[in-house]
């Protein structure tokens, strides 16, 4: 089965949802950032804030996709080394 992951860098906040290959959303995560305002009438963001948003989103995503890979294949008899490899990633993510 194919996954698509869609980015959304918003005004308030970045938006990762993965997407099963039939449309379906399989997990998503909002990170929020803030506006900054160093002056009435002045708006501005930092880009790191989009970055750091975006790389957690796209972390999350896809803790969640191993998270539910390692239970699928912890279901599954004989599968003990690709089982261990998925652990280890699990473990260091």
């Amino acid at each position: 089965m194919a996954y698509l992951i869609g980015i959304d860098v918003g005004t308030s906040g970045t938006k990762t949802v993965l997407f099963t290959e039939t449309g379906e959303v399989f997990a998503s995560h909002t990170v929020e950032y803030p506006l900054y305002q160093p002056q009435n009438g002045y708006a501005e963001q930092d880009p790191a804030d989009w970055w750091n948003a975006t790389v957690t989103g796209l972390k999350t995503g896809l803790f969640l996709f191993l998270m539910f890979l390692r239970q699928y294949l912890l279901s599954m008899p004989r599968q003990n080394l690709l089982q261990c490899n998925i652990n280890c990633i699990i473990t260091n993510f």
